[in-house]
């Protein structure tokens, strides 16, 4: 795993402020950051976990403005390399992705297993299938362990007149 600090970043330290992780999709690798478009950017950072030289080039053209449409941009281009991005917000988290439900899932299987607390929820961004899906992680570590995700399409919430999707 290429982390770039240990646990207790995550869980609480008084002197934390990375709430933040890019996790690879199909590696598993995964870095704490406290700004998601600031150190992709950066091309050494972007090389380290793993996107692509012509992915890096066109992160690296744009103007990175934290409030821009640019920032919107470059997190684009992340995820649809393979990244989720992942963010803590007190009793719940956030995975969000260009890739299906199930892939993002998933891919940050190991990084939730690791780092969240039972009683936490989860709430995953699909952003291609333009989908929101929450439940606590207990309930979604239960369908892992069972290798059953499809369980999991109840927690799913849908624009209006979207059809659930199926697990794919």
């Amino acid at each position: 795993m290429c982390h770039v600090s240990d646990p207790e970043d995550f869980h609480g330290s008084a002197e934390s402020t990375k709430e933040g992780a890019w996790i690879h999709r199909l590696t598993h690798r995964f870095v704490w950051v406290d700004d998601h478009a600031g150190w992709i950017q950066q091309q050494g950072n972007a090389i380290h976990i793993g996107i692509p030289g012509d992915v890096i080039r066109k992160m690296s053209a744009i103007n990175p403005v934290h409030a821009s449409p640019c920032r919107a941009a470059i997190l684009m281009l992340a995820m649809d390399a393979g990244l989720i991005r992942f963010r803590k917000h007190g009793e719940f988290c956030n995975l969000e992705s260009t890739c299906a439900w199930t892939e993002t899932l998933l891919g940050a299987e190991p990084f939730l297993r690791s780092f969240l607390a039972l009683d936490m929820t989860v709430n995953i961004y699909a952003i291609s299938e333009n989908t929101r899906f929450s439940a606590p992680w207990q309930t979604i570590q239960v369908a892992l362990d069972k290798g059953n995700i499809e369980e999991l399409c109840t927690h799913f919430q849908m624009p209006a007149g979207v059809d659930s999707p199926s697990p794919s």
